[in-house]
């Protein structure tokens, strides 16, 4: 039995989870029925994962965001509620609409009513607005997640008001136990993931990773991460905005970090946008990275703010001498090899480099590069140049695809309608510079 929790007045009774296991079957296997297994061979393929929130929430699993106090983390959580509720993007992701509940152990609903009018607000909405009516929930229980009461009571509600994502507000608070033993939060997770509903977990992270994000995980037992299908972490920065990064996805890539604008107007909204990565510099960003994303970070912001064609290690080396992130020019060159290799940042010629911009949603320095669906990786090509073969998809700066053509002319970029593909050798001899037929 777990006692009292002195925080907020969460309290467990005797009908914990342990009063509730199921007693081991100590019959012999003789006499035992035969445990039925499931088959990985001639099964009716799944659908695909879904996502209430593309990339961050599965649906049926557990995502835990886990920030430092005050960081704004239940403000993003809001937001993502009304996002879901109202079937709007979550800053660029996709939604599934679906009815939501806020189920909070660290405050009251007067507070997060209060909250929640900013955030419509910023949205464009109000608390009256049809699009969030029946569809955004409340409750703050007297149970711990320690208790099977609380749980029994979940089912109900989730049953009855058709609940599709659950916002915990937080995990660390409403365990009602010590947050570091493996057992008490293998058991709590395990009830969570019986909801059968996507559940983001707001959580805290230890005092040692306030200042530096890359040391950042989810407070107490490393089995919260161990049981978590997905994490993000995200600190507040020092001249405004936030830093978000995804640690850990079992269901697809983790992207790399994504710097959130959210201000406070003084009409009363709060506004969330993602922000570029240049500000994300300039307020502070740069101790929350790993050096690899320095490295990323400076060959963008060279690259946007000095109106930069390329970017050379030698100007990554004095860019980060210059933010006192200093490191030798071997290691920018093997940053810039493993950027390129990550799809991060392109070859424009020898030893130049510039970054994918795509416009996309978050991970801003997790840029995909674009397929191009009329010339293939490595088709040769006929250009006004001359012949040359095609490096990647095309740019998306400017939609121009890149070649590196013939005669050691190096990589240049052109636009698809002024390209013809050379299929064989008899194409070729049809061929001649400055000429397509």
């Amino acid at each position: 039995m777990i006692g009292s929790n002195s925080m907020r007045g969460v309290h467990t009774s005797d009908h914990n989870l342990d009063s509730f296991r199921s007693v081991p079957d100590s019959r012999p296997p003789s006499v035992r029925e035969i445990v039925k297994l499931e088959k990985l061979w001639g099964f009716e393929e799944p659908e695909p994962m879904q996502w209430l929130v593309q990339d961050f929430i599965p649906n049926g699993f557990c995502t835990i965001l886990a920030a430092d106090g005050g960081s704004g983390k239940s403000f993003l959580a809001l937001y993502l509620a009304a996002c879901v509720a109202s079937g709007q993007s979550f800053l660029g992701l996709n939604t599934i609409r679906g009815n939501v509940l806020y189920l909070d152990f660290e405050l009251q609903v007067t507070e997060q009513r209060r909250r929640m009018a900013g955030v419509l607000r910023g949205m464009g909405m109000d608390q009256f607005d049809q699009r969030i009516e029946e569809r955004l929930h409340y409750w703050s229980p007297q149970y711990s997640l320690m208790d099977e009461l609380l749980h029994q009571e979940m089912k109900s509600i989730l049953s009855f008001y058709e609940i599709d994502l659950v916002v915990l507000d937080s995990l660390s608070i409403g365990l009602g136990a010590d947050a570091s033993s493996q057992k008490e939060v293998t058991d709590v997770l395990g009830s969570i993931r019986e909801w059968g509903v996507g559940v983001l977990c707001i959580d805290h992270i230890p005092a040692n990773a306030r200042h530096d994000l890359t040391k950042a995980r989810p407070y107490g037992s490393t089995f919260k991460f161990n049981g978590a299908r997905v994490v993000f972490t995200m600190a507040k920065l020092e001249k405004g905005g936030r830093l978000l990064r995804c640690i850990k996805n079992n269901f697809g890539k983790e992207k790399d970090v994504a710097v959130i604008d959210q201000r406070h107007t003084a009409t009363g909204e709060v506004v969330f946008k993602l922000s570029s990565f240049v500000e994300g510099v300039e307020n502070g960003a740069l101790d929350h990275m790993t050096t690899l994303e320095v490295s990323l970070a400076a060959v963008q912001h060279i690259f946007s703010e000095e109106d930069r064609h390329h970017v050379t290690a030698d100007d990554v080396v004095s860019w980060r001498q210059a933010n006192e992130k200093t490191v030798e020019l071997g290691t920018v060159r093997n940053h810039l090899t493993r950027l390129k290799r990550n799809n991060q940042i392109e070859a424009v010629g020898k030893n130049q480099y510039r970054p994918f911009t795509i416009p996309d949603s978050m991970g801003g320095m997790n840029r995909e590069k674009p397929q191009c669906d009329s010339f293939e990786l490595g088709i040769k090509v006929d250009t006004d140049k001359g012949l040359g073969t095609v490096k990647d998809g095309p740019s998306v700066r400017d939609g121009r695809i890149p070649v590196d053509l013939q005669g050691d002319l190096g990589v240049e970029y052109f636009d698809p309608s002024g390209l013809k593909a050379v299929i064989n050798s008899a194409d070729i001899s049809g061929l001649s510079d400055g000429t397509h037929i």
